[in-house]
């Protein structure tokens, strides 16, 4: 899974909870991702802090779903999408 990492103390948001990495917040990711692609968020150390949905169009670059470096199953993405355009 690509990585997202964070600056120096930019962590500290995510770990008392908070869901966003705001794009000033990251020091290197890995090029070419899509905008909706899964990373996992590490701090600048490289430990990991979550995994969320990427988006380089937006300020909240990514949008953390779990605490966890766990992947979501591509099978719930798309009953999810279909059951919405149902």
């Amino acid at each position: 899974m690509p990585v997202v990492r964070l600056g120096k103390n930019q962590d500290r948001r995510l770990r008392s909870g908070h869901p966003w990495v705001f794009s000033n917040e990251i020091e290197s990711i890995e090029k070419g991702l899509e905008p909706g692609s899964e990373v996992v968020v590490q701090d600048h150390r490289g430990v990991p802090v979550g995994v969320g949905l990427y988006n380089p169009h937006s300020l909240i670059a990514v949008r953390l779903y779990a605490r966890t470096t766990y992947r979501v199953s591509s099978s719930i993405g798309t009953e999810t999408t279909s059951a919405s355009r149902a």
